[in-house]
């Protein structure tokens, strides 16, 4: 399994072995993962569990006083963390803290991609991500007596990142009236079926025009420059509908100019990535009941993989040059444009939109997944 080109070998001589271990678990793990042919057996899972834990306590105790590290053995610790919480989910243990482990790093990377598309998104698409995280909270106060300290902080930590993440994301959509969330749902909506359009393999134009129609429509149903609800009041969160109705239609002219086409140089990523989001969309439709919970590591891993290798939030090509533009957020558009065009340096550039759209939706299945994994078992 190949590790992230991001974490480098550690520089710690003492870690050493530390990272020897945690790849011989990771090993036994993914060989627990890959047999098919018999039911996993809860005694093996907590074995495994226990054999990483007692790697925790070694590299807590080495990096006493330098806790910000991250190398290789990081890497290769959330690998072993990921499977076993997965493997935790298969034998019915949903409850119990490690299986929380999983969840929370979906639910990191949902997050992350929300803040780079604030403020495109809805108070919907919180809502859920918030049950979830409350959730999680609950399994590890119910059962933090029961499992090592360590383990229990280290959940704790991630589940607040992601609270003070959420909080800021509420924070982009507090100025949004109740009676315009209509409409805001409905231009989000619009956005990611553009975007969803410009990942077919024939591109669908006359479906692309059809939303720049429903974005007309919503255009002429304002008065005198304003949303206005049923007896005519002007509601609070004008600007946020007028910003997002602007980045649906730039985004709209732009794919429909592109046409579903992008660099070559980006295509090796795009193309993986719509593997990864069909296999997921073939797992969600016909396999959901007979999905083991471990099957969806690989999936993860693939998509961290590609997240991890972006450059300040760009992908870039093997040459290290940035993707275009039409690869981006409407707000990436925006924030390019020089007077009235979208710029890179001296370069019109033209996108790396889709492959980001991509990668979100990947992300957005593996979730949908595991929750339904978990909601099954359940039901047990």
């Amino acid at each position: 399994m190949a590790d992230s080109p991001a974490f480098q070998a550690p520089l710690d001589p003492n870690e050493r072995p530390i990272l020897d271990h945690l790849l011989a678990i990771r090993d036994k793990l993914c060989l627990l993962k890959q047999d098919k042919s018999t039911y996993v057996k809860s005694h093996d899972v907590i074995s495994l569990h226990d054999q990483v834990i007692e790697q925790v306590h070694k590299l807590n105790t080495i990096r006493n006083d330098k806790r910000l590290e991250q190398n290789r053995v990081d890497r290769v610790l959330d690998d072993c963390f990921q499977l076993i919480s997965l493997f935790f989910m298969t034998i019915g243990r949903i409850h119990d803290v490690p299986a929380v482990y999983a969840t929370s790093s979906t639910i990191k990377r949902l997050l992350d991609h929300l803040a780079e598309a604030a403020p495109m998104f809805s108070e919907k698409d919180l809502e859920s991500i918030s049950r979830t995280i409350g959730q999680m909270s609950d399994i590890i106060q119910r059962g933090k007596d029961n499992y090592s300290p360590q383990l229990v902080i280290l959940l704790e930590v991630r589940l607040e990142v992601c609270r003070a993440q959420l909080s800021r994301l509420h924070d982009h959509l507090s100025n949004l009236s109740p009676e315009l969330a209509p409409v805001h749902e409905q231009l989000i909506s619009i956005l990611r079926s553009i975007a969803a359009a410009n990942t077919r393999t024939k591109f669908p134009t006359a479906e692309v025009k059809g939303f720049q129609s429903q974005l007309k429509d919503i255009e002429d149903s304002k008065v005198d420059g304003n949303f206005v609800t049923a007896d005519g009041a002007i509601p609070a969160g004008q600007q946020i509908l007028d910003e997002l109705l602007s980045r649906c239609q730039k985004w709209a002219d732009t794919v429909l100019d592109r046409h579903g086409k992008f660099d070559d140089g980006f295509k090796p990523t795009y193309e993986k990535l719509c593997d990864i989001r069909n296999q997921l969309e073939k797992l969600s439709l016909t396999q959901a009941w007979s999905l083991r919970e471990t099957d969806l590591y690989s999936f993860q891993r693939q998509l961290d993989r590609i997240d991890e290798a972006r450059v300040d939030g760009k992908f870039v090509d093997e040459q290290g040059n940035a993707a275009n533009l039409f690869c981006q957020r409407l707000s990436s558009i925006d924030n390019m444009q020089v007077d009235g065009k979208f710029m890179v340096g001296p370069d019109v550039p033209e996108g790396q939109g889709s492959v980001k759209s991509l990668l979100a939706e990947c992300f957005d299945l593996c979730h949908d997944l595991q929750v339904e994994a978990e909601e099954r078992g359940s039901d047990l």
